[in-house]
């Protein structure tokens, strides 16, 4: 699995091809389709120049048989954590914000994601969200 940066698509690299697997749509926080810029840059400076809410920055993809876990960010860089239920065909999001500490990284699994963490003094925690 594999996402460029700023790109809505999850694509799926194999020796032979390359194929879009996922769209993600974030609805009305989507940034502007890549197709209207000459570069990275020009999307860039649209997003940071702009008033609007936007959702980007897919990673830490996992895809299992029954869900399908990424990372994402929202302006002005909250961490969020999206579950797609595979089953159910329902998605739920998670949003992590913390006065005591920075997150880090947030890394999804086939049923649980971990959130890593850390504290003002340098010290590190992880904690275990259960889809």
């Amino acid at each position: 699995m594999y996402n460029r940066y700023l790109s809505n698509y999850i694509l799926q690299v194999s020796a032979e091809s390359i194929n879009v697997k996922y769209h993600i749509n974030f609805g009305k926080n989507n940034i502007p389709d890549e197709n209207n810029f000459k570069d990275e840059y020009e999307i860039i400076d649209e997003v940071n120049g702009s008033s609007r809410v936007y959702s980007t920055f897919i990673s830490n993809i996992c895809d299992s048989k029954s869900y399908l876990a990424f990372m994402f960010i929202t302006k002005p860089g909250k961490p969020c954590l999206a579950v797609f239920d595979k089953l159910n065909k329902t998605t739920d999001a998670y949003v992590f914000e913390s006065d005591k500490y920075v997150i880090t990284q947030v890394v999804p699994t086939e049923s649980f994601a971990l959130v890593f963490m850390e504290d003002e003094e340098g010290d590190y925690y992880v904690s275990r969200i259960n889809y």
